[in-house]
């Protein structure tokens, strides 16, 4: 496997291609037509008759391609978590060499490149050891242009085991997710914030008398393209009553446990503030007749409202004048390092099946859901796991009332063959499986499980919206002389 420069013609620039043996022989694969077919299994189906939502059995290169012929430029997001080329994955046990997993991966991405729509998207989880391989088979498959991000994802705390290697070796914290975009995807849907972890030591003086009523219509003003002088007298008439304590009073006051005030502080965020210098603002409160009142409103000279403290220390040349709340700086928008996502603790017990290593956390997942689709969009899978995809677009759907579908394509894969060879504490958690596989009489496989975890799943996310579709039809890859089953 080497990297070359290539250079179809004179009027194409030369480009960094990534060849290996094998490579051809992948482009033709995916170009083949599949000889296989689609089988209804509605035994193993929830709501055959009423759901949209589409589970598939069996190798996924066939599943893409049968996909091909009803869903091409048809699906908005595609998110797979591949086998990542270290020899510890539970379903591909030995070890890949380099040019083996490109030739895996390769002609599925050619498939998939296909199935998305004009504006559709995709992300792919990797880690390290092929992260620079996929990188150059997605800009081959997808466009250089395409490419969008590197998303870094924090998956653990410098703690355990990784740490006896810290004099050799940086500890590994992070995995990464390649997001590529087809050429008329126009931008997100929307911004997915998310709340800071600690709060900031800065904001610590609380506002007596503020309400939640009185803040919006603050929020609400700020928000307007144009304010007048008769709006900031408004404004001033509203805050006139506000008061400022020390933080530190009002939690003494309180008098909360030690464990509820981070809390407290986040819930109350609306009226806590913190202050800083604006040289700027000072310079227009001096022109001021200051209002008999201790938090005011004032317009700077581009029109845009600003809150300051009456009492600031008027013998400085740059007093802390500025007022800023602390819910305008709780949230943040995420930007290509997504540190506030935890890929272990809870991770393992979502979707009632454990599994501390197989899954991939439901808010990462929905972040990407909510960001990139709506409505009645197609999400697809085609290295469905333990099924967290599907969970996380059955969740996003139940909160933002949308009809999201997803697809989902997992092998039959045994769980036996492999739980002599992972870890010890990998080894607990598949014995588990099995038993929970053993206990509804199903196979001891990977599609069986994620089955499983769909349907629990399911039934928790009809508690948080009882319209959600948590069905799934489900579909088996055979041979074309296979007779079906009757179903």
């Amino acid at each position: 496997m080497n990297i070359s420069i290539k250079s179809a013609d004179n009027e194409n620039p030369e480009k960094f291609e990534l060849t290996w043996i094998g490579k051809q022989a992948c482009i033709d694969a995916a170009k083949k037509e599949t000889d296989k077919i689609l089988i209804e299994d509605k035994k193993s189906s929830i709501e055959w008759n009423r759901t949209q939502n589409i589970f598939i059995e069996g190798d996924n290169i066939d599943g893409l391609k049968l996909l091909s012929k009803k869903f091409a430029g048809k699906i908005k997001m595609i998110y797979i978590d591949p086998p990542y080329n270290t020899g510890q994955d539970f379903v591909y046990q030995d070890k890949m060499k380099h040019s083996d997993w490109c030739s895996m991966m390769y002609p599925r991405l050619k498939i998939a490149e296909k199935l998305l729509s004009p504006d559709g998207v995709i992300f792919i989880s990797i880690d390290d050891n092929e992260l620079f391989n996929l990188k150059l088979i997605c800009d081959e498959v997808f466009g250089e242009e395409n490419f969008v991000n590197c998303i870094a994802v924090k998956m653990s705390e410098p703690t355990g085991v990784k740490m006896s290697h810290q004099m050799k070796r940086f500890p590994k914290l992070k995995e990464y997710i390649l997001f590529y975009k087809k050429d008329n995807f126009e931008g997100f849907n929307c911004i997915d914030k998310y709340r800071i972890t600690e709060w900031d030591r800065e904001n610590n003086i609380y506002l007596e008398n503020m309400t939640k009523d009185i803040r919006q219509k603050l929020i609400d003003f700020k928000a307007k393209k144009t304010l007048t002088n008769e709006d900031i007298t408004y404004i001033n008439d509203l805050i006139k009553n506000i008061k400022k304590i020390p933080l530190k009073t009002k939690l003494k006051e309180l008098k909360l446990p030690e464990d509820k005030k981070e809390d407290w502080l986040f819930e109350n965020s609306y009226r806590i503030i913190k202050t800083a210098g604006a040289k700027s603002l000072f310079n227009i409160v001096q022109k001021f007749k200051l209002p008999n009142q201790e938090i005011a409103a004032g317009l700077s000279k581009d029109k845009v409202l600003f809150f300051y403290i009456t009492d600031f220390n008027k013998k400085t040349a740059d007093p802390r004048i500025r007022v800023i709340f602390a819910d305008e700086n709780i949230y943040k928008n995420p930007c290509d390092f997504w540190h506030d996502i935890k890929t272990s603790g809870s991770v393992a017990l979502e979707g009632g099946i454990k599994y501390k290593n197989g899954k991939k956390p439901l808010k990462l997942l929905m972040r990407m859901i909510k960001m990139t689709t709506s409505k009645e969009d197609i999400i697809l899978d085609f290295f469905a796991g333990s099924g967290s995809t599907a969970h996380a677009v059955m969740l996003q759907n139940a909160t933002d009332n949308q009809n999201r579908k997803f697809i989902l394509i997992q092998n039959q894969e045994s769980f036996d063959k492999n739980i002599l060879n992972v870890k010890d504490e990998t080894k607990s958690d598949i014995s588990d499986i099995i038993k929970i596989l053993d206990d509804i009489k199903r196979p001891h496989t990977i599609n069986e499980l994620s089955k499983e975890r769909l349907k629990r799943s399911g039934k928790e996310v009809l508690e948080v919206n009882k319209n959600t579709d948590t069905g799934f039809r489900v579909y088996r890859i055979a041979d074309k002389n296979e007779v079906p089953n009757d179903n």
